[in-house]
């Protein structure tokens, strides 16, 4: 029999499987069909940032999945929005949303599909291996390109996380135990069409904390920091969109709109050429209970053969005030 599973009940469920307590986004619908199908019912989440608890799908089928229904199909349903009311930061939201799932569906097409209960009639909202489609007015087989950084890192950091930012790009047990050549710090992603001007705009701009090339294996290292305080869930979203950007750059689908920019690091080594690899790793001192190896080996283990992974780096540090230090690194998993 059809069922639909209300908050209370998937958080009983998660608490019993896990022996932690934890709360389900009250955004995200769940049901489960005849077939014994898991329906998730992302339709609120679908403009807002990727980070946010009703966003983040990728995270919350994943441990699902892993928790609760390992062997069960997972459909990914929303309603489409009405594109001509979207702001633009909603527009973008929404056309980086259609591209994760659409990614999600290529990695997981075993167990996973996405499906929707309304279509606006004249939006593509789909991509395909040789040329992306967005929900804009930007038509097929343009040039899309990637900002590149326009300035140097503020010199006062204006939170917690981008103290630690600062201290980890002159960390040299941070630097040795990854073998990096170097690092750097806030790559962006924001994603164009033809240049870099607002109107062209698809993806919002996000940034990855913290990268750099690997000394040996060739490898591209991706890291998203959090301080302690922050075990948000969303930290498998953004991890997981900024690695498929990457990835398709080095497979031509994307380009930096100035690939012999240095600022914030030497973008135009990031080159098939010179990279064979991506890591991209959780920096965090702690994840979300609901975070486990387990869970990540889902992401691991249909990755293996695009040469990706997703692994994690445990640090300490101290809190403020009124100063902040690293303490130890581990590489966990």
């Amino acid at each position: 029999m059809p069922h639909h599973y209300t908050n209370n009940e998937l958080e009983t469920l998660l608490t019993n499987a896990t022996g932690n307590g934890t709360r389900f986004p009250a955004h995200i619908g769940v049901d489960e069909e005849d077939n014994q199908d898991i329906v998730v019912d992302i339709s609120h989440g679908v403009t807002k940032n990727m980070q946010t608890d009703s966003a983040a799908f990728e995270a919350w089928i994943l441990i699902l999945r892993f928790w609760l229904w390992q062997n069960r199909r997972f459909v990914l349903k929303w309603t489409s929005p009405d594109l001509a009311t979207l702001t633009a930061p909603q527009r973008g939201h929404y056309q980086r949303f259609l591209y994760r799932a659409k990614k999600y569906e290529h990695l997981f097409n075993g167990w996973f599909r996405i499906t929707k209960c309304k279509v606006e009639p004249t939006s593509t909202q789909c991509f395909n291996d040789s040329t992306l489609h967005f929900v804009s007015n930007a038509p097929a087989h343009e040039n899309y390109l990637l900002n590149v950084p326009i300035n140097d890192a503020q010199e006062v950091a204006a939170n917690i996380e981008a103290q630690l930012e600062r201290l980890f790009l002159g960390n040299n047990e941070f630097r040795n135990t990854l073998n990096l050549a170097n690092i750097n710090q806030q790559l962006p992603i924001g994603l164009f069409a033809n240049n870099v001007a607002n109107a062209n705009r698809i993806f919002p701009t996000g940034k990855i904390d913290l990268w750099g090339i690997s000394t040996q294996g060739r490898s591209l290292n991706i890291f998203e920091l959090k301080e302690a305080g922050n075990v948000s869930l969303g930290i498998i979203t953004e991890l997981f969109f900024y690695a498929m950007v990457l990835e398709d750059k080095l497979n031509g689908i994307f380009a930096f709109s100035d690939p012999n920019s240095n600022l914030r690091g030497p973008i135009g080594n990031i080159t098939p050429q010179n990279i064979s690899c991506i890591n991209a790793w959780f920096l965090a001192p702690r994840l979300h209970p609901l975070i486990s190896q387990g869970v990540i080996q889902i992401l691991n283990n249909n990755l293996t053969e695009r040469h990706l992974q997703f692994r994690y780096i445990r640090f300490t540090h101290t809190t403020p005030p009124p100063d902040i230090t690293i303490g130890d690194i581990e590489i966990v998993w």
